[in-house]
C-alpha cells in the first residue's frame, strides 16, 4: 500500500494529540509528509522531513496537516478537512489538509 507509513504516523500522531489533551502539557502540533527519507546514524533528514517540520510549523495547536494529496489517500481512514494554501519556509506554495478521527 502506497500511504501505509503515512496512515501509521497519522494514526500515531492522533493517538498522542489526543493523550496530550489529558495532561499538563501544552497541546501539541503534527506536521505529517510522505516520501523518501535518509536514515543515518539514528538521524533522519532530506525533504520528506523537511516538509513535515514546515507543515508543522503552520499547524495550530491540537491539530495535524498533512499536503492535500496525502489527506486525499487517507480519506478511507479518516476525516479529511482542505484548508487551503499555505507558504512553508524553504518549500513555497503547499495545499493542505487537517486530518482528524
Amino acid at each position: 500500500m502506497r500511504f501505509g507509513g503515512a496512515a501509521a504516523a497519522v494514526g500515531g500522531s492522533l493517538d498522542l494529540l489526543e493523550r496530550l489533551e489529558q495532561t499538563d502539557l501544552p497541546p501539541g502540533h503534527v506536521g505529517v509528509a510522505e516520501g523518501p527519507i535518509i536514515a543515518r546514524d539514528g538521524d533522519v533528514f532530506g525533504r520528506t522531513v523537511n516538509l513535515a517540520s514546515r507543515i508543522s510549523d503552520v499547524t495550530p495547536s491540537g491539530a495535524l496537516y498533512v499536503p492535500v494529496a496525502t489527506g486525499e489517500a487517507l480519506a478511507d481512514r479518516f476525516r479529511v478537512e482542505a484548508m487551503g494554501p499555505a507558504t512553508l519556509q524553504g518549500v513555497g506554495t503547499v495545499e493542505l489538509a487537517r486530518i482528524s478521527r
